[in-house]
């Protein structure tokens, strides 16, 4: 569950890439920058996004831990030249330069996306769709989380002119909260013992290699406790409730500052509610402390912290289900590559994703463009929060899909794939 924590967490780090929406109407009206200089720097960083392969390869290769220290450093540095140019420091600012800022930065976030939330789906195999409902939701979502951040810390309390607010500091801001939020995910996540990285297998021997995929057994008839996933949604949902209700009503009601900042302190006690799913309270559900350092040992429990469940009910030893076949892939990368099935699904993403892209990272230029160039602080938070709680709807509906249809399969009434949505996505 700590693990899970960090894919949370993680998933707010994740969503700071979208802050460049709010970067852009501070470039148009400081340095002066065209919609052309805009675009071209929102292009450069999401081109360098969609080119995660080489995190991928990097994570099959060496693991989480040697990408999630990648991608912290990328972002830090990404956000910190941010900070540095709009506070003076590199006085020499200019579309070529932010270009190469948003890049660093657009490297770094989708390799700590692979670093964290692929973990999770290996070690909760029969609970995808709950990681994904907590984990991703909150990748969607902590945009709206940040902007109440910004409106409560970095905003000018009296001014509506964007060149007024405190963007460096806010960028100062958000690359130390990604490098927190790394380090914690650096600690915490790791493979399980059935799927090493290729460094590690190609040092175990044969014997080695079969006793960590036996391991895969425990995965499979063990799901996690029901009322910590549980408290994890509601937590999501109760973020999402709050969240859209402050921007609507901060966005058509004059409020003061100081309730910016209540609404932004109640953002992150929200965020911060999240670590209790990880406590060791025994009425949040099962909290058994196993073995797992010792191959030979693993998954027994340790007798001498062992504590009795108290949490009654569904909680109770139950005998061990039928195992379920295990969901991943077996077929080599190159098979994969050349299915119809996979290039009609890339045909699929690249409209949607490519569309949506364009809207999200250029809602600031639409929004002053239909509003005859003004633009308010207020107004464009509302869209960016909007986007937000958009992209984490959808979110939370292919999580609770990939449930339901995970629950048919263990029922024996058929396998059904998550793909089944995908015709839904252009419609929409």
């Amino acid at each position: 569950m700590r693990m899970l924590v960090a894919g949370v967490y993680a998933g707010l780090g994740i969503s700071s890439t979208y802050a460049f929406s709010l970067f852009a109407a501070y470039l148009r009206d400081k340095y002066k920058m065209s919609q052309s200089d805009i675009t071209m720097i929102s292009t450069v960083g999401n081109c360098c996004a969609f080119f995660s392969f080489p995190a991928g390869m990097l994570f099959d290769y060496a693991g989480p831990m040697v990408v999630i220290s990648v991608s912290a450093t990328l972002v830090l540095l990404g956000f910190s030249l941010f900070g540095l140019t709009f506070s003076g420091v590199i006085n020499t600012p200019s579309a070529t330069y932010f270009a190469l800022y948003n890049a660093i930065l657009y490297f770094g976030c989708p390799a700590l996306d692979v670093s964290t939330i692929m973990p999770l789906m290996l070690q909760f195999p029969l609970d995808r769709g709950y990681t994904v409902l907590a984990a991703k939701t909150t990748s969607g979502l902590g945009t709206a989380v940040l902007m109440a951040y910004f409106n409560g810390w970095f905003r000018h309390p009296h001014s509506n002119n964007p060149s007024d607010n405190n963007y460096a500091g806010f960028s100062f801001f958000i690359g130390a909260h990604f490098f927190v939020v790394a380090v914690i995910a650096l600690c915490v996540v790791r493979l399980p013992a059935y799927f090493p990285c290729a460094w590690r297998r190609r040092r175990l021997t044969e014997a080695e290699q079969e006793e960590r995929r036996a391991t895969l057994s425990l995965y499979m008839r063990q799901p996690a406790s029901p009322r910590r996933l549980g408290t994890a949604v509601g937590l999501v949902l109760t973020l999402l409730v709050f969240l859209t209700t402050q921007s609507i009503a901060t966005a058509y009601i004059k409020v003061t500052h100081g309730v910016r900042v209540a609404i932004s302190v109640i953002a992150l006690l929200l965020m911060v509610a999240f670590s209790v799913i990880a406590l060791p309270f025994q009425v949040l559900g099962r909290y058994t402390p196993v073995r797992a350092t010792s191959m030979n040992t693993i998954g027994e429990v340790v007798e001498e912290n062992a504590c009795p469940d108290t949490a009654g009910g569904d909680e109770a030893p139950a005998p061990a289900p039928a195992p379920t076949p295990p969901p991943q892939y077996r077929s080599s990368f190159w098979s994969n590559l050349l299915t119809i099935d996979l290039w009609c699904m890339w045909l699929t993403l690249f409209g949607v994703w490519g569309t949506g892209t364009v809207m999200i990272m250029n809602v600031a230029q639409i929004y002053g463009s239909i509003n005859y160039g003004v633009t308010e602080s207020s107004t464009l938070t509302l869209f960016i929060t909007i986007i937000s709680v958009g992209s984490a709807i959808g979110r939370m509906s292919m999580g609770y899909l990939d449930i339901v249809l995970t629950r048919r399969q263990r029922a024996g009434k058929g396998r059904t794939l998550t793909t089944v949505a995908l015709p839904l996505c252009p419609l929409l």
